[in-house]
């Protein structure tokens, strides 16, 4: 017997590791559904509202809790926008702003709580109308409100009162793996103040531009409020106040509270990262001093807004025609000595000193001022986190501690007013006026703080008193302001959500041990190089929000590369270090972009694939659907189209022994969507003769050979009898073991006193009598299709008869001798086994809610990017499909490597 093919998929396993680091990770679709009838309903992650087919009802145990029509996931999508527009036309004269915000955002978040898939959809699709709901400004908003609007808890919240109790307590957190989390203890929200437990709506916000922006898979994220008291008193007496009644903790017992939650995480979740937010400075530099050296963490506030700021500051360079290392000369004055306002302070100074190698002397353009003044060295009582850039007395001229923002602007002539002070206003008609006399060709404006309410100054003030040659930026969206004659002042969101969601992504897709002011410069560097020299020239410092996913792959590129570089990267999944280490600036970006909560499948006809392309385009993933036959596969498009799904799918024609055919498809994908999501070959390529080199270049296009040369030493199996036998034991057997081993539910089968043909131990080996049946039949090739598609009568006894006449057959010669189909092999037995075994168990087990389907040598529909796999790897990387009905599968589900190790 040739052994090549074995040989072949042994080196192949052997290599996916190393070989799957340039392609996509698994299609990201829900969990397995534990769950019937209205528990259903009441879970926003798998509830599909009316979407639900008729088949999903009568499994799930929904019928009659649903209206009968059926309801495709486009058309809600549709019916929302409409909605939501329709709100926006009915309240476009409503002169209190903030009424319409709330409007908004509360339809958005009914949305979010019935139902999450439509509501991240809607939120990827619409990220610039949306992005001010969810994010800055809508969200302050919201938790200035927030006692009046909570409907329903999300997140986790940890309490002064639950000390030496959140051990446990994470464990009731449902999802099994976190990789993001976002911590508040809602001390400083915004320029709001101490807002209590109603700062929550900030993680809450920030996660939703997670997934929005970097892709992140929406179950494995955590908002977290921290509360430890409020010391706002109106809150206090509020009677519908959510959070603790009393002052907040203070010194060690302050921190204590947060190290022991720290602990409870990082002993569930040792990989997520933690972003800290919204922490009253001194809080803020503490717990980031105190932490991020001993874990993966980072604090937006801090370093998001300084990153954002960094690269509005060297964009502000390119648009006065100079080179960045003229950045140095630049004077800075910075209004607000908070953590954000140092926390830029201390970014630029650090990337000043790097481009002059002179860090003594490297804070000297910058002027620091709060709400007493400029602040020197000679004030008393001096903050020790602003001592770094408070000025010597004695070198600046008729400066002193203490002038006025007006008398610093008028005698520093800075190039660049930047302002996070939360003071609405601040930047008032004089001091405006006072930059015309800039030193600068064109001087920047940059109002940062959020709200909107506490912009230092809007756009239009900006623009009409500093001078229509200005630069502007600000932390809340405004509007471009009309300068006449065709001229416009573009307005650019400094917005941390440009830098927050690349970074996270970055240090979670590195495995970075912690995030290192390399990593966080290295991210301000390529934000502030992403625009084009036109667009710089034009004052647009900060891209469109639209365009937030493709920034966001490109700072997460950087951040992995940085992480590589100062070897903090300890590699993701199954990418190690060096793996990183050997990719290109291009195939990092690919391989960032590769972990983003999006998916392309190809490869369906019917039956599973086609079902599984359906399930995948209703909750808004784009499928690309191929056949050989073009014929066959323009009606099944049809067929997908019909349901409403036109915008989800397009067809490519694909023969996969044809490496030409795989090259012109996956060149197909790269152009129209940017990358090759997920190659699920339907057509069951192994166990028939193909052309040695064809089949060779066709996998090594989906990245499993390194190199031609190793390709071309494995030769191509034909069928042979130990072939077929492992092809059903991969597939049909796994099919039964997995079932039963994962299923405690039906633990009573595994005893063989029940008279169950097959013994199954609690590790879900199996010992089948599949090969010793007494033949009692001499079965047709066409008998056996009756038999087999005979749903209502058929047993498991009739099954096993038909595959031990396949191998009779098989072992006394050709099999189209023997009355089988010409081009029959293992393979289409043992799907048609497997669907068969599902409508037995269908059929004896109405309550059996799950079958699972255990990937095995031969590529079946269902097995993706697992590549070739042994029985034994198959059953470990299981795909599981909710119980197929007699009419067909239906309500696809996916999970991988989250099943017993026993398996």
């Amino acid at each position: 017997m040739e052994r090549g093919m074995w040989n072949l998929a042994r080196f192949v396993a052997s290599r996916l590791s190393r070989s799957r680091r340039c392609f996509s990770s698994m299609i990201p679709c829900p969990c397995i559904i534990h769950k019937r009838g209205a528990d259903i309903l009441h879970d926003p992650w798998i509830n599909k509202d009316t979407g639900f087919p008729l088949t999903e009802k009568n499994r799930l145990g929904l019928r009659g809790l649903l209206p009968p029509r059926v309801i495709s996931f486009e058309q809600q999508y549709a019916r929302f926008i409409e909605s939501y527009r329709t709100l926006e036309k009915n309240t476009q004269n409503e002169s209190d702003t903030s009424v319409v915000a709330l409007a908004k955002w509360r339809i958005l978040n009914r949305l979010h709580d019935r139902n999450e898939t439509l509501y991240f959809r809607v939120l990827i699709d619409n990220i610039k109308d949306f992005a001010p709901i969810i994010y800055t400004p809508t969200v302050g908003l919201v938790c200035q409100n927030y006692s009046g609007l909570f409907r329903r808890p999300r997140g986790m919240y940890f309490s002064a009162k639950d000390k030496g109790e959140m051990m446990s307590m994470i464990y009731n957190w449902p999802a099994q793996r976190v990789d993001m989390i976002v911590l508040t203890d809602g001390s400083r929200i915004l320029g709001l103040g101490d807002l209590g437990v109603h700062g929550i709506g900030i993680p809450i916000g920030k996660l939703d531009m997670y997934v929005a922006a970097a892709g992140l898979n929406p179950q494995r994220i955590l908002p977290v409020m921290l509360d430890v008291g409020t010391n706002n008193l109106k809150l206090i007496d509020d009677p519908l106040y959510l959070g603790l009644r009393q002052p907040r903790l203070e010194g060690e017992e302050y921190l204590s509270i947060i190290d022991e939650f720290i602990e409870a995480v990082l002993t569930r979740w040792p990989k997520a990262i933690i972003q800290f937010e919204d922490f009253q400075m001194k809080w803020a530099f503490e717990t980031l001093k105190r932490y991020r050296r001993r874990f993966c963490m980072f604090n937006d506030d801090v370093q998001g807004t300084a990153g954002v700021a960094l690269a509005g500051l060297l964009g502000t360079v390119r648009a006065q025609g100079r080179p960045l290392d003229h950045f140095p000369n630049q004077k800075i004055v910075v209004v607000g000595a908070g953590s954000a306002g140092l926390g830029v302070l201390t970014m630029a100074v650090q990337a000043v000193a790097k481009m002059t190698g002179k860090a003594e002397t490297a804070s000297q353009n910058f002027f620091l001022l709060d709400k007493d003044g400029l602040i020197t060295k000679g004030r008393k009582n001096l903050d020790p986190t602003a001592v770094p850039f408070a000025k010597d007395p004695g070198q600046i001229g008729e400066l002193k501690d203490g002038d006025s923002l007006l008398e610093v602007v008028k005698k520093v002539k800075p190039d660049v007013l930047l302002g996070l002070s939360g003071v609405g206003g601040v930047f008032g008609e004089e001091v405006l006026k006072a930059m015309r006399e800039s030193g600068s060709s064109r001087p920047a404006i940059f109002a940062m703080s959020n709200p909107t309410m506490n912009a230092e100054c809007t756009a239009t003030e900006a623009f009409k008193y500093a001078g229509e040659n200005m630069i502007f930026a600000s932390g809340s969206p405004f509007e471009d302001v009309k300068l006449g004659k065709g001229k416009v002042g573009y307005v650019n969101q400094a917005n941390n959500m440009y830098l927050f969601p690349g970074i996270g992504l970055g240090a979670l897709v590195s495995g970075a041990r912690f995030i290192t002011d390399g990593m966080l410069q290295a991210a301000a560097e390529r934000l502030a190089s992403y625009m084009t020299d036109e667009e710089i020239q034009k004052g647009i410092l900060f891209p469109s929000v639209n365009s937030i996913r493709d920034i966001t792959a490109e700072v997460g590129a950087v951040v992995v590369r940085a992480a590589v570089e100062e070897e903090v990267a300890e590699g993701y999944l199954q990418v190690g270090p060096r793996d990183l280490a050997s990719m290109s600036e291009e195939e990092t970006v690919k391989y960032v972009r590769s972990h983003m909560w999006f998916a392309v499948v190809t490869g369906a006809n019917k039956g599973i694939g086609f079902e599984l392309c359906r399930n995948l385009a209703s909750i808004g993933i784009t499928v690309v659907l191929t056949f050989r036959d073009e014929k066959r596969g323009l009606e099944a498009f049809a067929k997908l189209k019909d349901s409403g799904l036109s915008d989800n799918v397009v067809f490519h024609q694909l023969d996969v022994t044809d490496p030409s055919s795989v090259a012109s498809l996956a060149d197909y994908v790269e152009s129209k969507f940017g990358k090759l999501g997920a190659l699920d070959n339907n057509a069951g390529v192994f166990g028939a003769v193909l052309h040695q080199q064809a089949l060779a270049e066709a996998i090594q296009l989906a990245g499993y050979f390194p190199s031609e040369e190793q390709a071309s030493q494995f030769e191509i199996a034909t069928q042979t009898s130990e072939l077929a036998e492992e092809c059903l034991e991969a597939n049909y057997l796994a099919t039964m073991r997995v079932c039963y081993g994962s299923n405690p539910s039906l633990s009573w089968l595994c005893d063989p006193a029940t008279g169950s043909q097959h013994s199954i131990d609690c590790w879900g080996s199996v010992d089948s009598s599949l090969f010793h049946v007494e033949l009692q039949h001499n079965v047709s090739n066409q008998w056996a299709k009756k038999v087999m598609s005979d749903a209502e009568n058929l047993t498991e006894e009739q099954l096993d008869e038909v595959l031990k006449q396949f191998f009779e057959d098989f072992k006394k010669g050709p099999l189209k001798d023997q009355g089988w189909p010409t081009y029959f092999s293992a393979y289409t037995l043992s799907k048609a086994a497997m669907n068969a075994y599902t409508r037995i168990l269908g059929k004896k087990y109405p309550s059996f809610l799950v079958n699972s389907i255990g990937p095995g040598f031969v590529k079946t529909d269902i097995t993706c990017t697992f590549g070739v796999l042994t029985a034994a790897e198959g059953a470990e990387n299981v795909a599981r499909l909710a119980l197929l009905p007699n009419n067909g599968p239906s309500g696809l589900l996916f999970l991988r490597k989250e099943v017993s190790s026993s398996f």
